[in-house]
């Protein structure tokens, strides 16, 4: 188990400025999506935006969501 020291450190690892998250952005090669729309609801942004970043040589791990 963390311990409470642990896990109040999490802050620490938020990147908050743009050269940060532009630095991150470079060096990932694959994204999960949460929600992923399929093709047939292509003028959604959950289709458009992985479909956008799949062109663009991301991988893209689709992570549906399903509501009861």
């Amino acid at each position: 188990m963390l311990s409470s020291s642990v896990m109040s450190n999490w802050k620490e690892n938020v990147i908050q400025d743009t050269a940060g998250i532009q630095d991150v952005i470079r060096a990932t090669k694959t994204i999960a999506v949460l929600g992923i729309k399929p093709e047939s609801h292509a003028d959604q942004p959950a289709h458009y935006v992985p479909a956008h970043m799949a062109a663009a040589g991301y991988e893209i791990i689709p992570v549906p969501v399903y509501y009861p």
